[in-house]
Order: structure tokens, then C-alpha cells, then sequence
């Protein structure tokens, strides 16, 4: 029949290469995938794409391992960024949803809901200096009253209001958010004032 089936290596005319299974001319079974952007995938392959488990490396060097599903992420997974931030938790069409944990270089760590890439349901924020904020977000953002626990003082939780001075507006303004391509690496947008202060919004 001329169909490419069992083991092979197919190149294309743009540099890019793939190594390992076929059935029926697809790409199919387990395999390796260099682009031609130098990007590299080994897993899982159904009919051309991604699918399963497999690790991908990107131009980059941002690196996710985890499930994948039609050439995109989902499921469960871990994407590195190349300046050391980290998710783990659930993916779907290629963005971070469901429960997940976001940790930042300098030791922020967000443990919560996600929804088309960004902060979506309830969660709780941990900060690098130990303080802690629960609340819930929309679309990325804060959404309504949350707790405070300043550092050191987990017992003396200050509810978040308008009546509020500026006793607890010293805390850093949370509004990390990571904004997903669903064909290319994560990329973060990280929108934080210079002060790092809770807005008068809370």
C-alpha cells in the first residue's frame, strides 16, 4: 500500500524531524519532535498530534510535562517557565483551568481555581514573607471581600472592607495573572505596581 507503518524518521523541508512510530502515514505511538523553531516533544502521538503524555520543550526553554490531548495541553500537567515560575495542576485546550498551583520566583505562591488561563473561582494566595489572603477571583482579579492573615499572626485574620485605613495596604497588589497561547509557550503578564500595594478596592 506504500503507507509508512512501525518505526521510521521523517524529515521536512523546513528543518523539522520526527523519530518513531507511524501507522498508516500518521504519526502515531510514541515519538520525538524537533520543530524547526528548535523546540523538541517526545510522548504520546494520535493521527499528527500530541496526545497522551509527553514533554515538550520550547524554543524558550520554558519545558512542559504533563497529558495532552489532540495536540494541545490537558489534563494534568507542570509547565516551568524559564525564569523559574512554575504551575502544576489541571489544563485544558492548551490553558491553565481547573485546580492548580501557581509558585513565582520570588516565592509567591498561589493555590486555587483557574479558568482559560487565569485565577478564576476561590483560592489562597501565600506570600514569600509568610502572609497569607483567601479570597475569590474573576477573570484573574480579585472578586469581593477576602481574609487577610498578616505574617505571624494567622489567629488575628483582618476582613478586607472599605472601611479599612491603610493599615493592611502595605501588602503587595495581587494581580500575578498568566495569559496562555494555546500554540506556543505559556507567557506570563504580570501586572504589579512598583509599591506592591493592595488597592483601595479589596
Amino acid at each position: 500500500s506504500g503507507k509508512m507503518t512501525g518505526k521510521g524518521r521523517i524529515s521536512w523541508a523546513s528543518g523539522a524531524t520526527y523519530e518513531g512510530d507511524f501507522s498508516g502515514n500518521y504519526l502515531h505511538g510514541f515519538g520525538t519532535f524537533t520543530g524547526s523553531d528548535g523546540s523538541l516533544y517526545t510522548g504520546g502521538w494520535r493521527m499528527n498530534s500530541q496526545h497522551g503524555i509527553g514533554r515538550k520543550q520550547y524554543q524558550n526553554s520554558d519545558v512542559y510535562d504533563g497529558c495532552w490531548k489532540e495536540g494541545k495541553r490537558e489534563g494534568s500537567g507542570r509547565y516551568a517557565w524559564s525564569n523559574s515560575n512554575m504551575y502544576i495542576g489541571s489544563w485544558k485546550n492548551g490553558k491553565m483551568s481547573g485546580r492548580g498551583v501557581m509558585k513565582w520566583l520570588n516565592g509567591d505562591l498561589f493555590d486555587g481555581f483557574w479558568s482559560n488561563g487565569l485565577r478564576h473561582g476561590t483560592g489562597c494566595y501565600r506570600f514569600a514573607d509568610g502572609g497569607y489572603y483567601f479570597g475569590t477571583w474573576t477573570k484573574g482579579f480579585k472578586d469581593g471581600q477576602g481574609t487577610f492573615y498578616p505574617t505571624g499572626n494567622k489567629h488575628s485574620a483582618r476582613r478586607k472592607s472599605s472601611a479599612d485605613k491603610n493599615g493592611e495596604k502595605k501588602k503587595r497588589l495581587l494581580v500575578h495573572s498568566s495569559s496562555v497561547n494555546t500554540e506556543n509557550s505559556v507567557r506570563p503578564h504580570v501586572r504589579r505596581s512598583h509599591s506592591e500595594k493592595i488597592s483601595n478596592t479589596l
